[in-house]
């Protein structure tokens, strides 16, 4: 029998003091998630290519800094509008 892997989430905010970030994350890990942080994107789109993630949280706690076009072998990050 094989041991299953806890989910991994990559959450990306620019408010690492927030309240509601940090209680997001503690709340993830005592749910057995792997959580990891990014605090820009620069710094999400580098853990995107280092690491696996079952999900991505982006920008939870406020306005969204960019979208995402995602197409196969595609990701561009674009500005709003």
């Amino acid at each position: 029998m094989t041991e299953k892997r806890p989910i991994s989430i990559l959450l990306m905010d620019d408010e690492i003091n927030s309240l509601v970030i940090q209680a997001t994350i503690q709340h993830l890990n005592n749910q057995g998630f792997d959580v990891d942080f990014a605090h820009t994107m620069s710094e999400a789109i580098e853990a995107y290519y280092q690491h696996y993630y079952d999900v991505f949280i982006l920008d939870i706690d406020g306005d969204i800094a960019c979208k995402f076009s995602v197409s196969p072998g595609d990701c561009r990050v674009r500005s709003p509008g």
